[in-house]
This record gives structure tokens, sequence and C-alpha cells, in this order.
């Protein structure tokens, strides 16, 4: 294995965020403030749909600025011209007024092609404008890189020849499917003043045995369970393992234990690295992940795999500030043809979690232990466990984490 991967730990995760937004906010003394304002969101007409027939209109932005509103789902793209004055810069700034709903846009830059696409999603609550500056260090790069832009090795700012509105996800949390929705954008601009808030080499993960100890004492808990499709459970409702896991410990311990099922189907680790500030928008005591089965279909490599995770364990830990404890899930097997096929990827899980000192629970073994027959029917095709799979996984699940209980006795 290649010698930067195998060192790989929380302090070389946490250079890209905490280290690099040291050295631009170093860079930033040197300059004045300076802003670069850009017509993006003046021009409906420069905007295509190219995914799911998103509209796109005129708007009346804030202080008679023109704007732009956006309807979702889908997403829309312009070409823009890149220029070289951009390369100062350390992030963007814009205004959003959101539609009251709990649907999360997403602004994407692209320099060039697919591979060094950085998006950034913000929540739509607020009827209000609202001014966010946002640096490059908090988008996410949805290819198969971690570097954020202007870093050294990545495009400067100057490449950026495509903004997108919108993205590629019609399924909602749990399956449902999104409604259509709206928001406005307004006064887009380079800006030199853009600086991370997230501190990635601060705060390790909450501790795991502080939630058993709660858990055991009968505290009211939360846990936010991400994920793909097979997480989401479209249809399965309390059989659906985050919502069983809940109700089965609950029973136990007789604790109120609320859970949030965030899977998304068609979810990789990527989106869930862009999600970590949705998700975890509320706090949480624990927070379970379960992904890769999407990674593996796409052919992502394992060490691109490796570190997109240690990215996402990176930003819960910043965005919950150290205050919620993380239980990785190694990515589940399938059925017929994909039973082994992710094990590489669940190998992978376990490395990380290793490398991070958190706990896993190798839900997989539900799966691995029943028969050919019983494993047909615990499945609606080769990815998604029915109802009687979530139960197997789900007891296996609450009973790991009723046994790790049992041992702070």
């Amino acid at each position: 294995m290649n010698l930067f991967f195998q060192n790989l730990h929380t302090r070389s995760f946490a250079f890209c965020r905490g280290g690099l937004a040291a050295l631009c906010l170093c860079c930033m003394e040197m300059l004045t403030a300076e802003e670069f304002p850009c017509r993006f969101f003046q021009e409906p007409e420069a905007f295509r749909s190219i995914m799911m027939n998103a509209a796109i209109e005129a708007e009346q932005g804030p202080s008679g600025l023109p704007a732009i509103k956006a309807t979702m789902p889908g997403m829309l793209q312009r070409m823009i011209q890149p220029e070289k004055l951009w390369d100062n810069s350390t992030g963007i700034q814009f205004q959003v007024k959101g539609d009251g709903s709990d649907y999360w846009g997403c602004i994407s830059l692209r320099c060039g092609s697919q591979a060094w696409n950085y998006c950034y999603f913000f929540p739509l609550k607020n009827p209000q404008w609202q001014q966010y500056t946002v640096a490059w260090e908090d988008f996410t790069n949805m290819g198969n890189f971690t570097l954020p832009i202007n870093a050294s090795g990545a495009p400067r700012p100057s490449e950026i020849d495509q903004i997108c509105i919108g993205d590629r996800f019609r399924l909602w949390f749990r399956g449902y499917l999104v409604k259509p929705f709206s928001y406005a954008l307004a006064d887009f601009k380079f800006v030199t003043t853009a600086q991370t808030p997230l501190e990635a080499d601060r705060y390790p993960a909450a501790s795991y045995t502080d939630f058993l100890r709660k858990l055991k004492n009968g505290s009211p808990l939360t846990i936010v369970a991400v994920g793909d499709s097979i997480t989401a459970a479209s249809g399965l409702g309390n059989n659906a393992y985050p919502e069983r896991v809940g109700i089965l410990l609950g029973q136990h311990f007789g604790n109120s234990i609320t859970v949030r099922n965030c899977g998304i189907g068609g979810a990789s680790v990527r989106e869930s690295i862009a999600w970590v500030r949705r998700d975890l928008a509320e706090p949480c005591d624990l927070v379970t992940m379960s992904i890769g089965f999407n990674d593996k279909s796409a052919a992502m490599h394992p060490e691109v795999f490796r570190c997109k995770l240690g990215d996402w364990i990176e930003q819960v830990n910043a965005v919950a500030k150290g205050k919620t404890a993380i239980l990785l899930i190694p990515t589940l097997p399938g059925s017929g043809f994909r039973l082994t096929r992710q094990e590489e990827y669940a190998a992978v899980c376990r490395e990380v979690a290793a490398a991070f000192k958190l706990p896993v629970c190798e839900a997989g073994e539900a799966i691995k232990d029943m028969s050919d027959e019983e494993r047909k029917a615990s499945f609606f095709d080769v990815a998604h466990p029915n109802a009687k799979g979530h139960i197997r996984i789900a007891d296996y699940i609450a009973n790991a984490i009723i046994q790790d209980c049992r041992k702070l006795e």
C-alpha cells in the first residue's frame, strides 16, 4: 500500500481544513480587503437546465439588486469567463432567500471537468435575504480529490469556468420524493476576507463510552443515522434499521430515544461530507455511518474512499465541536453477487475507525450469517434489505450496543 495512505491519521486529514486555513489567514494579512463582483446571479438567461427540468427566472434582489430564482429539484448550469483577479480571493460571498422549507440549496463551482467540482449546501428555512461568505476550504470536492480550490496541486480560482445551482438528487430522507422548492440568489462576489469557521484539527469525536453511560443511565438521547438508500429504507417505517435500533434501545434501557434517519438514496461518501452541516444542524449524541455501496458501484478507488471517509469524520467533529460520538458500520454486504463485492470498502472503514480511535459495529455479520435462501428472502434486490433483512441488521446493532454497555459494569 502507498506509504501516504498507510500513515493517514487524524492530523493528516485535518491539514486540508485546519493547516490550509491557517495558511490562507497568513496570506490574507498581506492583502487589502477586496471584492470582485460578478453578474452570475443577474442573468437568468445564461443558465440552462441540465437535470430534471430545473427552472430559473428573474427575481427582485436585496436593495433593488437584480437576482435569480431557481425552482428545484434538478440542476442549472452556466459557463463563465474566468478572470486572473479571482486568484487573490479566499472564497466567495452571495445572498440567498429561502422558501421556508426544510430543503437545502446548493452552489457548485467547476474547474473544467467533473473531477474538479466543488459544492456548498445552505439551508432555505429563512425566507429573508441572508448573506453567506464561504471559504474555499468549506467547499466539498465531489471528484476523487480532497484538495480545496487554491491549494497546491488544485485549480486556482481563475480556472473556475462553470457555476451550477442545485444537485442530482430527487430523493429526500427515508426515500421520500423531493417536492418542488425554490430559492433566490443574488450579489455573487469573489472575496479576500472568507475564513472557514471550522476547526477540524481541534476536536476529537465525543466519547462513545460516555454515550453508553448516558444510555445505560436512562438519559434522553438523539441518534442520527447517515447513509445511502440502505439506511433510508424507503417505505419500511419503523422496521428500517435506524428506527428499530432506537426502539429496541429505548425498550431495553427505558430511554426516550429520538432517531433522525438522514439516509439518502444514491448517496456516496462525497455527498455525505457536503451534507454534514445539514445532517447535524441539530445536536445529537451519536451519529452512525453506513456508506460505500454506491462508491463501489461507481468504482471509487478504495484509497480515495479512505480519504473521503476520514474527511467526513473530520467534518462531523468540527461541526459538532466534539460533542457527538461516532459509530462506524463497515460497508454492508448485499445479496447474490454483491455479498462480498464491498468487502474491501468494509475493511477500509475498520482501518479508518482504528486510525481515529472510533468504535465499529459489524452489522454486516447479520447478513453474512444467513443461508443463501434466507438471504434471498431478506432482500428486495442485490442491494436493499427488505423488512426482514432490516430487522436482522437492527437486532444485531442494538444487541452489540447493549453488550458494549454491559462491558462498563
